[in-house]
């Protein structure tokens, strides 16, 4: 019988920033009075500084994130075991994962992870001949910790989501977050809440933070930006210790996993849309111990999907990583 993981406690702030309050110049105090992420050192923590004043300047406009469960049916963000190609291998395969991921050293969990990526316009791609053909194309990009390593329980994430019907129609975006958790017997850890208070469209240029309490490693507080349009949210989550193991900057196929009765884990994985390339950069990450900055050396996922009327595996999402700063991430739809 599986255990039921700790109940999921979801916030946002109660007060917002006043009109005319300035991040840049907020004391540490005041940061962590609206509940947002505390200010790097720009000489010891560079990358992370940059991502952080670009989301704080020029002042955004605060506002609640009306976060919403999603109904029934929904594409769900579960990660699938890993096939790598060989041991200790940088570039390893999924049939749902494209990215990187970073594995933290010495004990130095990483408690906050950051990205900025522009929301692609999306169109169908190749839908596999098993496919039902009612099914959307669908696509998400996100920010995480922990999940990755068989041994980790749970995973918060933060990004966005991309939606797209046959002949191009019916093209949607949307900001989500979800602490995901393996094996749970509850059907809500594996449903993306949508943030309701910052709509994002094609073309809009997204930053994203994921940070660990410093003080309670059981609650983390997520930070969008919609830079474009200077809408800035945020959303605290407690549940259980983040161990900070890996940190993740992924474009994901999602998986229509759950329905109203229950989790169907062989339900089928929606198929990709061509996003044409998505570029996640400024990505940067935090640990528990401050060293000096580490050297960006991710682990690339390429992914890959059978197709039965070609009679082959193809890959369909394909990266490659900039690892001089600024830090990127290229991720490119691959036709089969």
């Amino acid at each position: 019988m599986a255990v039921q993981p700790p109940k999921l406690e979801v916030k946002e702030p109660v007060t917002l920033p006043h009109a005319g309050f300035d991040p840049l110049t907020a004391t540490p105090a005041e940061l962590d009075y609206y509940w947002l992420p505390a200010k790097p050192d720009p000489v010891t923590q560079p990358e992370l500084y940059e991502h952080w004043s670009e989301m704080m300047s020029p002042a955004p406009a605060f506002v609640a994130a009306q976060s919403q469960p999603p109904p029934f049916p929904f594409a769900t963000s579960v990660p699938e075991p890993l096939h790598h190609n060989r041991l200790r291998s940088r570039l390893q395969n999924s049939r749902n994962w494209s990215g990187a991921y970073l594995s933290s050293n010495h004990a130095n969990r990483f408690t906050r992870v950051v990205g900025r990526w522009t929301v692609p316009q999306i169109r169908p791609g190749v839908r596999a001949k098993q496919e039902p053909a009612g099914l959307a194309f669908k696509c998400s990009i996100w920010i995480g910790l922990d999940g990755k390593k068989r041994w980790t329980e749970s995973m918060p994430q933060v990004g966005s989501g991309h939606k797209v019907q046959d002949g191009g129609v019916g093209e949607s975006h949307e900001l989500w977050w979800q602490w995901w958790h393996r094996d749970s017997p509850a059907v809500s850890d594996y449903l993306p809440w949508t943030i309701k208070g910052v709509p994002i469209s094609a073309g809009d240029l997204i930053l994203c933070s994921l940070n660990v309490s410093s003080t309670d490693p059981k609650t983390v507080r997520l930070h969008v930006v919609n830079r474009t349009s200077g809408i800035f949210a945020t959303v605290q989550l407690k549940r259980e210790p983040v161990l900070g193991s890996t940190a993740e900057w992924v474009v994901e196929r999602p998986g229509d996993w759950a329905t109203p009765i229950g989790i169907n884990k062989d339900g089928p994985l929606f198929p990709l849309p061509n996003y044409g390339e998505v570029i996640i950069d400024r990505c940067a990450t935090e640990h528990a111990f401050p060293p000096a900055q580490p050297a960006f050396l991710p682990r690339l996922i390429r992914m890959k999907q059978k197709f039965q009327q070609f009679n082959r595996v193809a890959v369909i999402s394909n990266p490659s990583v900039r690892r001089e700063p600024p830090a990127r991430i290229r991720v490119n739809y691959h036709e089969p």
